[in-house]
Parts: structure tokens; sequence; C-alpha cells
């Protein structure tokens, strides 16, 4: 294929394949459409009605009653620590991959039939791989889902923002590969073509395949993000008209990749089947991410489920030790204020085993700003018992700050104890609001 005819397969064929159906493909779309319909249907409704119950029930599971609420920011935390794009384009290529290992027998009948009402095959006999080899090929790029996501998961797991941005950029490039390679592959494969060499055909056309991928996907990750900065919106209703969107697109793209197979094909036949030492390998590789990803996803379970016990001790500030210093009002002229807090932090165990708060901090504040921060030397308070814990807090106040609106007054002041677990995510004790008190 030429540039010009790989733009003319983006931006001409797979527009306009929709509109030039026979009455028997119609049909056959409309099926596809339904079946795809009603396994969205039913995961979205699990997600909405199922999905809490089994939060909170995981939370009952590890946490008390009272500690839901950090529960609950733990899980965000952990997802906000990727950036939205990647996530969706995670659910955009994962519910593609289910509705594809679940109806590939239907899809590719679509595809034939396309392949048939407009000659696309070139005059190729149809040589179908058995059914079952075809649904082994959906579940291997499934599995080449999980461990990219994974790697991308990994690199997005980090504040450094170009291992974010490296991560983002790559799960797009990883998307548009994806939604490809999985509707342009019936069409060679129904001439005895296999995966690897409609991978290979996808690379070596990255221009029609990716433009491809990404059009076809663009009005989902386009409606995902745009719905997600609504305000008020009810969630039943995104998830409504994302997952309905989803299956307009993987149906449009069943039916426009017959006509980029069928243009991949010749490039498809150069290509040599890798050698079953290269393909071993891959697989290996493939594998072993997935496996060294649940490894240490178990860990991280393991390390929260382990350090629930410091969620599930009392903290309580003892009012009778706060102590205030008065800003000096050499400070006061020179336009800063220090103030002292110090105050007893008594930490009550009920556990039947040892609690060891290693890397803790103490941050001051009201319900805007943030005034104050002081680190924890390691608090160790053994099964059963209280321990006391003295906390020294220097507060230095730019004028300007005041002048903002911070409250001076300690009532109205909000004291939370940031606690971190071996994973790295913080997770926060509400010791005091800002509430009057």
């Amino acid at each position: 294929m030429t540039l010009l005819e790989q733009t003319r397969s983006v931006f001409v064929e797979t527009p306009a394949a929709p509109w030039r159906l026979s009455s028997a493909a119609r049909r056959l779309a409309l099926a596809y459409m339904g079946c795809a319909a009603l396994i969205v249907g039913v995961v979205g409704t699990v997600l909405l009605i199922v999905g809490p119950s089994v939060r909170d029930a995981l939370l009952a599971e590890i946490l008390p009653p009272s500690m839901h609420d950090v529960g609950y920011i733990v899980v965000t935390t952990a997802l906000r620590t990727q950036t939205f794009e990647l996530l969706a384009n995670a659910m955009v290529t994962g519910s593609l991959l289910v509705v594809s290992l679940a109806l590939f027998p239907l899809k590719e009948k679509l595809s034939r039939r396309v392949e048939r009402d407009h000659q696309l095959d070139g005059g190729r006999a149809y040589q179908d791989h058995p059914l079952w080899f075809q649904g082994l090929e959906e579940l291997k790029l499934l599995l080449l889902y999980v461990a990219v996501f994974i790697f991308l998961f990994w690199l997005g797991y980090d504040h450094s923002p170009v291992r974010k941005t490296v991560a983002v950029i790559l799960s797009f490039l990883f998307t548009w590969f994806t939604w490809a390679v999985d509707f342009a592959a019936p069409t060679p494969q129904r001439h005895r073509l296999t995966y690897s060499q409609v991978i290979k055909a996808v690379l070596r056309r990255p221009l029609a395949s990716l433009g491809f991928g990404a059009l076809v996907s663009a009005p989902v990750v386009i409606t995902t993000h745009a719905m997600s900065k609504a305000k008020g919106v009810d969630p039943a209703v995104i998830v409504a008209v994302v997952f309905g969107l989803n299956v307009l697109a993987m149906t449009w793209a069943a039916i426009a990749g017959t006509w980029l197979g069928a243009r991949l094909i010749p490039v498809a036949e150069e290509q040599q089947r890798s050698h079953v030492i290269t393909r071993c390998l891959v697989w290996l590789l493939i594998v072993g991410t997935i496996a060294v990803g649940a490894i240490i996803a178990a860990s991280v379970a393991d390390s929260l489920r382990d350090k629930t016990h410091v969620l599930k001790c009392d903290y309580d500030v003892d009012w009778s030790t706060v102590r205030v210093s008065r800003p000096a009002l050499g400070g006061l002229l020179a336009g800063q204020v220090d103030v002292g807090l110090s105050f007893d932090l008594d930490i009550n165990n009920p556990t039947d085993r040892d609690v060891v708060l290693e890397d803790s901090r103490i941050a001051l504040g009201d319900s805007r700003l943030q005034l104050a921060e002081a680190r924890l030397q390691p608090i160790r308070v053994p099964a059963g018992a209280t321990s006391k814990e003295h906390v020294d807090l220097r507060v230095s106040v730019d004028a300007k700050v005041l002048l903002d609106g911070f409250e001076l007054n300690p009532e109205r002041w909000r004291i939370t104890l940031w606690v971190t677990l071996d994973n790295g995510l913080d997770v926060p004790i509400f010791l005091k609001s800002d509430a009057r008190k």
C-alpha cells in the first residue's frame, strides 16, 4: 500500500463502509450490535449494581466501619496515580477484547459477508482456520493486552511527568494497534494467514492501521473524556452513553476492518511466520509480565492487609496538652507570623498485634491551606496498649496567607495524621476537622 492508498483506506473506505452493506450484511451487523450491547450492558449493570456492594464487603472485611471512608480514599488514591487518558484507554480496549472473545464467530460471519459482497478476496480461496484456533488467537490478543497495560500502569505509577506522558502516548498507540489488529485479522485469517503475519503487516503499514484504530475508537475516547468532566451527571447515564458508543464503534470497526484486512493481505502474505523459538520467547515475555504483575498485586494486597491493624487503632489528641505560642510583634511587623503548636497524641491499639508507624507525619491546616507538616519518629504501640506521643509543630505563616483568610483560631484548624503504607500509599487519619468543636 502506498501512502495515498493508506490515506484513502482511513479517510474514505473506513467512514463509507457501514453505508455500503447489503441487506444480509445489515442483518448480521444488527445481530452483532445487539449481542455486543447485551454483553456490554450486563457488564455495565454489574459494575453499577454489584460493584459498590463488592467494594463495601471488602472494606468491611479489612477495616472497621469508622475507617471505610479512609479505605475508599486508599483505592481512589491508587487510581489517581494514573492519568485519566491511560485509564480510559484501558477501559475502551478491554471492553473491546471481552466482546471480541465472546463474539468472534459472529464477527467472522459479518466480515465474510462484507468480503463476499464487495469481492474483496481478490480471487483467493477461502481456507478458514478452525473455530478453536480463531478463539485461541483472540485469547492471545487479550493476554497481550493484559501484559502491555500492566507495564503501562507500572510506568504511570510515578510522579515523573515524563513517565506519565510516555505511558499515555504508548496507551493510545496500543489502543489504536489493538483495534486495527482485532478487526482487520478475520479477512487475512480466512485465507490461512496467522495473527503474527497480520501484526507484522499492521506494523509495516502504520498510517492505514493506526489511522483506522484512531478513527473508529475516537468517538468513544472523546466522549468518555468529555463526560468525565461533566458535573451532576448520573453515573448510570455516563456508563450507558459510553458503553453504547463503544458498541456502535465496534460494529463500525467490524465492518470497516474487513476493508482494511483486505488491503493488508498482500503485505501479510509477504511476511514469514515467526520462528518457533521467537514465538516462544515472545510468549514467555508476555506470560512473565502477567505473572510479575500478579505477584506485585498480591504483594501489595498482602501488605495493605497486614497494615490494616494500623488503621484499626484509635487516634486522639489530648486537648488538655495543647499549647500555642503567641506570635512575636516583630514578626507581625515584618510580615511573617511564627506560631508554635504542641500537643500529645494518644494511640490506642485494640488489636492483638503490635503496631509500628514507621513513616508518618502530622499536617496542620484549614479547609483550604496547609500550613505546617512535621514527621514523627517511628512509633511502636504494643497489642492492647496505648502509647502517648508528643508532637511539636512550628508554623511560619506569611502575612499574605492570613489576608487570604487562614484561621488563626486553633479551634478551626484541621489536624491530619498521614500514615505511609508499604506500597507507598499515604492514608489520612483525621484527628480533627476544621469544624467547630
